[in-house]
Order: structure tokens, then sequence, then C-alpha cells
């Protein structure tokens, strides 16, 4: 649950508020993939004997789960024989070093970017509707949701699914939008739908749903990330059945 805004304001902070008397966590890192995210969560879950495990799931993520770079090299997921198989590891220390020896193969940066362009224009300008190899993302992501759920229930853990969207995605559905909770409904797990939250939120306030967001970043703000933590606090397991979130 990483975002732009400052630490004080961020949904974890936000949280701590409104469940007081209970620790909060923020093991979120900006610009993740839902790979990453996954992976990080199956290393530090364990470090807590009873813990209530809140997922958070920016639409975004699922695409980067194709990238095996991003500002530099990442772990990333591919199915083999039917099964997630972990690659990109380890990564190299020295970024610069590994960079050098894997340069970018980018054959024609003009041509990169007509074949966008005409992704676009065949989404009929809806940029939501626009993903290069879409059914191969949507196999990893729904693996990679159905091991969250296996490792969460491998403990006992309480699992609790967030997902979260871009301002533009707030005013029309995207393929993401359909796909994560149709995939996160499937596996039972509970789930916090921030899009009709902050809609709601603007209804009741009287105002645009740009309000609930940062200038240009378009990340959510002070009062959105309050309206979310808000939300999630509710959809929490009672306080006696934890000790740590």
């Amino acid at each position: 649950m990483q975002g732009v805004t400052t630490a004080a304001e961020s949904i974890p902070q936000q949280l701590e508020q409104v469940i007081p008397g209970y620790a909060v966590y923020n093991y979120g890192i900006g610009g993740y993939g839902l790979d990453q995210v996954y992976l990080r969560y199956r290393e530090s879950h364990r470090k807590f004997e009873t813990p209530i495990v809140v997922f958070g799931i920016f639409s975004e993520d699922i695409d980067r789960c194709l990238l095996s770079v991003r500002s530099g090299q990442k772990p990333y997921f591919r199915i083999e024989n039917g099964e997630l198989t972990l690659k990109g590891v380890p990564i190299d220390p020295d970024p610069q070093a590994w960079l050098a020896a894997n340069p970018p193969r980018v054959a024609s940066y003009l041509l990169a970017f007509v074949q966008k362009r005409l992704r676009i224009l065949a989404a009929h300008g809806r940029t939501g509707e626009v993903s290069h190899r879409r059914d191969e993302e949507k196999q990893i992501a729904s693996r990679l949701i159905q091991a969250v759920v296996r490792e969460a229930a491998s403990r006992n853990e309480p699992l609790l699914f967030v997902v979260f969207y871009a301002e533009g995605e707030l005013t029309d559905e995207s393929w993401r939008e359909r796909f994560l909770l149709d995939e996160i409904a499937a596996s039972s797990a509970p789930v916090v739908d921030t899009k009709p939250l902050l809609l709601q939120a603007a209804r009741d306030r009287g105002v645009q749903v740009a309000e609930f967001h940062e200038g240009a970043n378009g990340h959510p703000n002070l009062a959105a990330n309050r309206v979310m933590a808000e939300a999630i606090a509710r959809a929490l397991p009672p306080a006696s059945d934890s000790s740590s979130r």
C-alpha cells in the first residue's frame, strides 16, 4: 500500500489511527508488480505469529508481471508445465554492472511507439482496455492470487484483498478491474473494492472524484486514503482474533 503521499498520510498510518492498539506494518513498495508483491509477502508474513494480512493490488500491478526489468533487474514469473516458475534471480547487487551486461533490446523506439498507438486506436482510445500479451498476463496474475490465498491458508492467517485503481479507472471500467474482482471472488477471499467507495464518498461530499487525487500524479490523497483506511478497518476480523496486523 505504498503510494506517493507522505508517510503520515498513507493508508497504513491512517489505518493505525482507526484501529488503535494494533501495530500496522507497511510492506508496500512503490512500483512493484504483483509478482514482487507476492514475493515480499511470502518472505515477510512468517515474521509474525498471528498476522492479519491486508494484500493490496493496484490494477496496473498485473501489467508489471510481464516485466523482467523495471528501472533495473527484477524477479518475475513464467508459467512452465502449468506451474509458476520464478525467473530473474538472484538479483545482481550491482545494478550498473548488470545493465552493462544486459543492455536494452529495442530494435526501434519509433516502431514501439507506433505499435503502442495502434493498440490504443484498436481499443477506441480507451487506454484501460489496452494490454500487450493480455492472456499471458491473466494466467500469471491468476496463479499469483491463488498462491497468496494458499500461503495465507497454510498458516490460518486472515486475508483481506484490497483493489486500488488509477484515477482514470474510477470513471471507466477496465478489463483489469473485471479480471481482478472475478479472480478474487473465485478464491472466496474477502475484498475491499475501493472504486465504489471513492465514488460514493465523492457523491456524499458533493465533489468530483478527482478531488480525491493528487494533482498531476493521479495518486490518492489524504482524504481518499482515510476513506479507504476506514473501509479496510470495517472489513478486518474482530480485534480479539489477532494480536498483529
